[in-house]
């Protein structure tokens, strides 16, 4: 299915939506939104597939990479195009110190939903099949790895991607 072209209202409309972050650019409206060919644009010009966003203030900030959101929607295209251009598959979303408050990886965003392709991608790409996600101080309120997450939810397909 071709990509549908992006309008400057509707990438104006995706930044303004996100305003609250504190590093928003081009790259993640761009990349939660899907539009592939905008996201290879970006990162031809030299936009870090690394970096992230930031949120809230100094003891309790929350932190995402550009590879967390397009995973967890299933944007496969997109999620190919960031690790191409080097983005760790490890990183995801933090809250907290260095993720003390909780995290996510991308591998455990994609399995949650279902999205098999993305799951094959950053398997493929590197990443722990062991690394999921984790809630309050340091796990105290749960773990859950990519595999059971994929098990709850009933997406046989991520469940098969992640055993083999």
């Amino acid at each position: 299915m071709p990509e549908a072209p992006i309008e400057f209202d509707e990438a104006r409309r995706s930044l303004n939506d996100e305003a609250f972050w504190s590093e928003a650019s081009a790259l993640v409206a761009a990349a939660m939104e899907g539009h592939a060919s905008m996201v290879k644009l970006l990162l031809e010009a030299g936009a870090d597939p690394q970096q992230g966003i930031t949120v809230g203030p100094a003891g309790c900030r929350m932190s995402e990479t550009w590879l967390c959101a397009p995973a967890d929607k299933g944007h496969a295209a997109v999620v190919e195009l960031l690790l191409k251009a080097g983005a760790d598959p490890q990183q995801g979303l933090k809250a907290g110190p260095r993720g003390s408050l909780g995290s996510m990886s991308p591998l455990h965003a994609a399995a949650k939903n279902g999205h098999a392709a993305v799951v094959e991608l950053l398997l493929k790409a590197g990443a722990d099949p062991s690394k999921g996600a984790a809630w309050g101080p340091f796990g105290v309120f749960g773990t859950e790895s990519p595999l059971r997450a994929a098990q709850k939810n009933g997406h046989e397909a991520a469940v098969k991607a992640l055993r083999d």
